[in-house]
């Protein structure tokens, strides 16, 4: 099951979605057959997550059956802010967001119980970095946003590894061992979103993580 944001969600690639190229990938890993089940909404916020998890009884049941979760989320609680408000504003995003975190993935663990399963929860890359045109960053806040970005990361992290999962970094697979170079070549015309290339980097991404405990 893939809950989460416009990451797993769009389709502005007009291709599949990272979670069906991941289902692909585990089949063949697990040896056995995988549905992809992808309730990742567009725009979706920790705050919207949180609220799906702990009132809508289809997300529940789906948690509660699933044996490999995916979680990409946090996007979009620092999406709001721009060049002039940032600092504040991204503080109190990420501080919001770890809350949340913690209390999305306390749900999750109650919802599972005592049944094995895969929890893997994506990063974020830099789509900052390229974008041309009317979106073309100011120089300082290319900087500003990277440091940012690293601290959204980080908090990912910490949340899922806290809760017996691995998070994903996508930041080195589309922006290069440094973070700073263009994701360009995997994103959509929008430079934001995944193209067909970038979804299937992401499966393959989250699949070379492995399927512990699964599989040892």
């Amino acid at each position: 099951m893939a809950v989460g944001d416009s990451i797993a969600a769009s389709q502005l690639c007009r291709c599949a979605r990272y979670p069906d190229y991941y289902a692909q990938l585990a089949a063949e890993g697990l040896g056995q057959p995988v549905r992809a089940q992808n309730m990742a909404v567009n725009g979706a916020t920790s705050d919207d997550l949180l609220y799906r998890l702990t009132n809508m009884p289809e997300y529940q049941v789906a948690i509660r059956e699933a044996d490999l979760i995916t979680i990409s989320i946090g996007f979009n609680d620092i999406g709001s802010c721009t060049p002039g408000t940032e600092r504040a504003c991204y503080k109190a995003a990420i501080a919001g967001l770890k809350t949340n975190l913690e209390a999305i993935l306390t749900q999750i663990d109650g919802l599972q119980g005592s049944h094995p399963h895969v929890l893997r929860e994506t990063g974020y890359y830099n789509f900052v970095i390229g974008r041309t045109g009317a979106a073309q960053p100011d120089p300082s806040f290319l900087t500003f946003y990277a440091k940012q970005l690293a601290v959204v990361n980080a908090t990912i992290c910490a949340a899922a590894t806290a809760h017996d999962g691995l998070c994903v970094d996508l930041l080195t697979p589309f922006n290069g061992p440094a973070g700073d170079q263009d994701a360009g070549s995997l994103l959509a015309d929008d430079h934001l979103h995944p193209s067909t290339e970038g979804h299937k980097l992401i499966a393959q991404t989250i699949a070379d993580a492995g399927y512990a405990p699964l599989l040892p």
